[in-house]
Formats: structure tokens, C-alpha cells, sequence
């Protein structure tokens, strides 16, 4: 469960990294503007469809490292940590 809820902080994380990368894409893309309405209509439309996939993005590649540098658990901890419990219970 543990394990769970850190790819989910990494997943937002990575969410929030994205949205902040179509900020200033966007910011870089709106230099060039004309005055026609529908270069403004185009990049609206660029808007909603680039910023949830940057996000998206993000996210999954943040998962994705987190998953592969996180150290397995090693089987002799597994063991102290399962003994440790029964012997909690057994106390009880």
C-alpha cells in the first residue's frame, strides 16, 4: 500500500512538472501572434489538448523512474520484519 501511494506522489508530481512545461511552451509559441482570429482560435485548441498530454507525460515518466530506482526489498529484511510482527502478536 505503501509502495502505491508513492507511485501516486510521483505520478502528481510528475503532472505538475508537465503543466508547468506547456506554461512556457506556450509562453514561448505566443510570442509570434498575429492579429487574426483564427491563429488565437488555434492555439486555444492547442491549450486543451497539449497541457493534460504534457501532463499525462509527466506523470508516466515520473512513475516509470520511480519504479526503477526504487531498491527492492531485500528478503532477509522481509524476514526480520514478518518476525517482528508474529512476535508483536504473540506478546499480545
Amino acid at each position: 500500500m505503501k509502495n502505491k501511494m508513492r507511485k501516486v506522489k510521483f505520478f502528481f508530481r510528475g503532472a505538475f512538472a508537465g503543466f508547468v512545461f506547456s506554461i512556457i511552451f506556450y509562453m514561448f509559441n505566443s510570442g509570434s501572434n498575429s492579429s487574426d482570429t483564427s491563429d488565437g482560435l488555434i492555439v486555444y485548441a492547442m491549450i486543451i489538448f497539449f497541457t493534460p498530454l504534457f501532463m499525462l507525460i509527466g506523470g508516466i515518466i515520473l512513475v516509470v523512474i520511480s519504479i526503477f530506482t526504487t531498491p527492492p526489498e531485500s528478503k532477509r529484511s522481509f524476514k526480520r520484519r514478518k518476525k517482528k510482527k508474529n512476535d508483536d502478536a504473540e506478546e499480545l
